[in-house]
């Protein structure tokens, strides 16, 4: 099994959100977690210890509880939760969603905005993880940001899809987790 990234998640929802049912739950999802995230600037380069409040490492039914009533819409596997419909600081997140590993303990988190809102999204990943290790430009448009540290690595993507902007920031054991899957498969 392999996780979806954030674009074929909200393409999945878009199509759910098209047959009419609860989107507006899934999209304040989204929102509340961004805002949990981006809450707390930090100065330097300081390695993310989860996402916001929680550490990693915490469980998937923690972040339901106090995550999940902030979203319009919350849906969960076992390798990962996403939430729909997320505020952040005026912020609005489409999806947010959590990565687990083995355990069901968090291990990694992606969010994805309208493209329009992507310098606000910038400014807050800047705030929350420092300056960037790494900057580069594909074309004149479409500018992509990483962050590297020893046991974490964050990249925000100006188009991760048509009209997104995507921020994914993942652990070793994500990363890992993944490689293990695709080597199945």
């Amino acid at each position: 099994f392999k996780s979806p990234t954030l674009h074929q998640v909200n393409r999945k929802l878009d199509d759910v959100c098209s047959m009419g049912q609860g989107c507006a739950v899934t999209r304040l999802w989204t929102v509340v977690g961004l805002g949990v995230l981006l809450g707390t600037p930090l100065t330097g380069l300081a390695q993310p210890s989860g996402f916001g409040q929680f550490p990693w490492g915490s469980s998937a039914d923690v972040l339901k509880r106090e995550v999940g009533g902030r979203c319009q819409l919350y849906t969960e596997s076992s390798a990962y939760a996403l939430c729909r419909g997320y505020q952040i600081r005026g912020l609005t997140v489409l999806l947010l969603r959590f990565d687990f590993v083995p355990g069901n303990s968090l291990a990694g988190y992606g969010l994805e905005t309208r493209r329009r809102e992507y310098n606000d999204l910038r400014k807050l990943a800047v705030e929350r993880f420092g300056n960037p290790t790494t900057r580069t430009r594909i074309l004149w448009f479409r500018e992509q940001i990483f962050w590297t540290w020893t046991d974490v690595e964050a990249v925000l993507i100006e188009q991760c899809g048509e009209e997104r902007s995507c921020l994914e920031v993942r652990t070793r054991a994500v990363i890992q987790e993944r490689e293990r899957r695709e080597s199945e498969n």
